[in-house]
């Protein structure tokens, strides 16, 4: 019986969003770059970030769930 080869699946993906609205200090309404909203946290790579409406975070999305991301700091 042969064994299959072990396949590197990530658990995470690298994206940039848009903060449409602000929730709190700590989380806010992003728009994905395939234009789909999402509710946005700010993570612990994140933090200090001060969220404001049309700013361009990186942030991690979870192949588990792309319901939310993860918010991890300005573009640029």
């Amino acid at each position: 019986m042969s064994q299959s080869p072990r396949h590197d699946i990530p658990d995470r993906v690298e994206t940039e969003v848009e903060v449409l609205h602000p929730l709190s200090s700590e989380s806010a309404t992003v728009r994905l770059p395939n234009g789909r909203e999402v509710f946005g946290y700010v993570g612990t790579e994140g933090a200090g970030l001060e969220l404001a409406a049309g700013q361009r975070l990186r942030a991690w999305m979870f192949v588990a769930d792309f319901s939310r991301a993860e918010l991890r700091g300005i573009l640029g």
